[in-house]
């Protein structure tokens, strides 16, 4: 419709401001790294894994991997390729309503309903999915074992409350960062350098496994430095020493890590 009712995408990209064309969107080669980091996220999402474990073979799970690898590269180009329309043609200053602006006034009668029942249903698959995900994760894993109760086999209050727990900090969340870009970035920023190595930690061998104790440290630790440099490059209103935010933290669970393994190897000597 976009290419019948406006024009067609080579007269669109001609058209359009030589920033837009940029493979780096005006923005430096770290920050660029750190959106690749960010996409490790994957590696570490329990949804992940749950999913996989819902296979009935690992062939099955392969498969599907690669092609939702497919389906997310064709879903990441029609996304960017109607977000460049959207730019040629619009006057909006909100993101998060450019396609529904578009498609108001692109699409015809009946294509506009079915377009806004689609986007209805991501949302409402999306919010069911990751909420009962994240409401397992959070009250079968953390708040059943806080509660160390091994006998009291019914883990639904513990998932209930999970639910509970997790809505709040969504709301709170995006109340308090509007922008999906930047809620992205803040979050995986923070928290993929304290949860990104330890967690592939544990595929390893089993001499390289770390204590209870010192894999808290491990997780937190990064996290922290992290944070203090994202509070400080907030007050300075660019990325503090021009590093951003996620390498601080990385590099420190780095060398955690470095000095794990020669403390192992020294152990071993002995």
């Amino acid at each position: 419709f976009l290419c019948i009712k406006i024009q067609n995408p080579i007269s669109m990209l001609n058209q359009l401001p030589t920033n837009y064309l940029d493979p780096l969107g005006g923005n430096s080669i770290q920050y660029i790294l750190v959106w690749f980091f960010i996409a490790a996220w994957t590696f570490i999402d329990p949804g992940f894994y749950q999913r996989c474990a819902a296979a009935d073979t690992t062939t099955t799970a392969r498969n599907g991997i690669l092609y939702a690898i497919g389906f997310w590269a064709i879903f990441d180009f029609f996304t960017i390729f109607c977000g460049l329309y959207a730019i040629s043609n619009l006057q909006i200053n909100q993101a998060t309503l450019v396609f529904p602006n578009l498609a108001v006034n692109i699409l015809p009668i009946g294509i506009f309903g079915i377009f806004i029942t689609g986007i209805l249903a991501t949302i409402m698959s999306t919010i069911d999915s990751l909420s009962l995900v994240c409401a397992i994760s959070f009250g079968r894993d953390i708040l059943w074992r806080i509660n160390n109760d091994y006998n009291n086999k019914s883990i639904i209050p513990f998932i209930q409350k999970g639910l509970i727990i997790i809505s709040i900090i969504s709301i709170f969340l995006a109340y308090l960062l509007p922008s999906i870009v930047e809620l992205f970035y803040t979050i995986g920023s923070l928290l993929i350098p304290g949860l990104i190595l330890p967690f592939l930690n544990t595929l390893g061998k089993k001499e390289n496994k770390f204590n209870k104790k010192e894999a808290l440290h491990w997780i937190i630790w990064p996290i922290i430095i992290s944070s203090i440099w994202f509070t400080i490059s907030k007050f300075g209103k660019s990325p503090f020493l021009g590093i951003e935010p996620f390498y601080p933290g990385m590099i420190v669970s780095f060398i955690y890590f470095l000095i794990h393994i020669i403390k192992g190897k020294l152990w071993q000597l002995k």
